[in-house]
């Protein structure tokens, strides 16, 4: 019964260790659409721009004071040239996001490092 329970818990660690996936770099480009949509380009997301968010309505899970925030981190980090980190629900490998989509399954950043 011991063995099983020790299965079962780990199990179930090793399910939620990979369920986030982490990913950092440099930004190379920060944009806001004439619609206001705040795009970025970031090696660390997708080979080229995904949408986040905007500052005139809320999108993408995310309100319009949030994206603000987000934008201005985004823009201290290309000034500065400091790498972001962000982090998913899922298990999509860093630079492998949907380019030109909304980014999906993000829950967390981005963390200016």
């Amino acid at each position: 019964m011991r063995k099983l329970i020790s299965i079962a818990v780990l199990l179930m660690t090793f399910g939620y260790a990979n369920a986030n996936t982490f990913c950092y770099g440099p930004i190379s480009q920060v944009s806001v659409t004439p619609d206001g949509h705040v795009t970025v380009n970031a090696q660390a997301l997708a080979s080229s721009h995904v949408y986040l968010c905007s500052v005139v309505s809320d999108a993408n899970g995310v309100t319009t004071a949030a994206c603000k925030a987000v934008l201005s981190v985004l823009l201290a980090a290309k000034a500065t040239g400091s790498n972001v980190e962000w982090a998913f629900t899922d298990s999509i490998a860093c630079g492998q996001r949907a380019a030109w989509q909304q980014l999906a399954n993000w829950y967390w950043g981005p963390n200016q490092m």
